[in-house]
């Protein structure tokens, strides 16, 4: 059964023998394990024993825990770390046996790094998934930040302006631990009062954690405000500029591909997945392809050249001149004043 983090405390009333955190987000992670074991811990789980997925590892440790009696508590939770999700037939395994060794005392907790969709449709992670409880503990972006930052701020028990709410969005977007602790900190702060955007100003710093792929998203918008926020943000954590190059080039080429498609009428739905988009992003880029033209994105790749021959053969500082090449994904590229021979400072 999948089951959101912002849903497991309603949604999830009875024990199953089986809790499956998997994901890239580790703030979330964390906070899931801690409700996890907060929640059996009422319903008598005392004991816990962690296994870590080293070169030692065997998964025969875990039917072999699951079979005994505890040391220490008549119920248990078994906890396993893992390293990697190349585990396909053990875990299939291991969901047949926990299947035919019903055992109401003992749990199993697995946590792991973000499983790819083709792994969730696998037979081995389906038949995991029936014994228990899958969490995927994603780092929210854009409006699943929204939701989570509302419900974040409901379970503080504090009321923020629409605007103070829109400012922390700002500071914190892509940070999931910097936001829970300022929400702590105005917790402590200012429990009974409404909480106004100034209040944010003055309290916080600017923490957005964003990656690359939210500079990806803001291209394909084409927000100018959001490609500078974002762009600028990346720089303050210390992102590479041939990582933003690596950026502006991969979406800049899929576009191309795609309206190369559309022109000649091939644009079907094996285009989309030999370029790896996916149906949640295709909208994004069926609003940039109506934006951006064939002559400008050929002006975009040749900037983006221009700028890789600098960073790797001159080792220039090509800030500026990235910033520049990113806006002209915008609505209002046309205002950039720009030449695909440009002298790039």
């Amino acid at each position: 059964m999948r089951v959101y983090p912002e849903q497991f405390l309603q949604q999830v009333q009875s024990t199953k023998p089986l809790f499956l955190v998997f994901g890239d987000e580790p703030w979330l992670i964390a906070e899931m394990k801690q409700q996890i074991l907060t929640k059996l811990r009422g319903k008598g789980f005392q004991e816990r024993i962690c296994l870590e997925q080293d070169a030692s590892f065997q998964w025969s440790e875990v039917r072999q825990h699951w079979q005994s009696i505890g040391l220490f508590a008549s119920k248990k939770l078994i906890e396993v770390r893992l390293q990697d999700t190349k585990i396909g037939q053990e875990c299939a395994r291991l969901a047949q046996f926990v299947a035919d060794n019903p055992n109401p005392d003992t749990c199993i907790l697995i946590t792991g790094p973000k499983l790819s969709a083709d792994k969730t449709k696998a037979k081995w992670f389906k038949s995991l998934e029936s014994q228990g409880y899958y969490i995927p503990c994603l780092t929210p972006v854009g409006t699943h930040f929204q939701r989570w930052l509302d419900a974040r701020i409901q379970w503080h028990q504090l009321t923020l302006t629409q605007a103070a709410q829109a400012q922390l969005h700002a500071f914190c977007e892509g940070n999931l631990l910097a936001a829970d602790q300022a929400l702590l900190q105005m917790r402590l702060i200012a429990p009974e009062t409404v909480i106004e955007s100034t209040d944010i100003e003055t309290w916080l710093l600017k923490q957005s954690k964003f990656s690359v792929f939210q500079l990806a998203d803001a291209l394909l918008q084409g927000n100018s405000a959001r490609i500078v926020d974002v762009f600028q943000q990346l720089l303050r954590e210390g992102t590479h500029a041939t990582l933003l190059l690596w950026c502006v080039l991969s979406e800049a080429e899929k576009l191309q591909s795609l309206l190369f498609a559309h022109d000649r009428g091939q644009l079907t739905a094996k285009t989309w997945q030999q370029l790896k988009i996916w149906s949640q992003k295709q909208a994004l880029y069926q609003q940039a392809l109506q934006r951006l033209s064939m002559v400008e994105l050929n002006q975009i790749l040749c900037g983006a050249h221009q700028i890789e021959k600098l960073i790797k053969q001159e080792g220039r500082d090509v800030q500026a001149s990235l910033l520049h090449l990113c806006l002209r994904f915008g609505c209002d590229a046309t205002a950039v004043s720009w030449s695909p021979w440009l002298s790039w400072d």
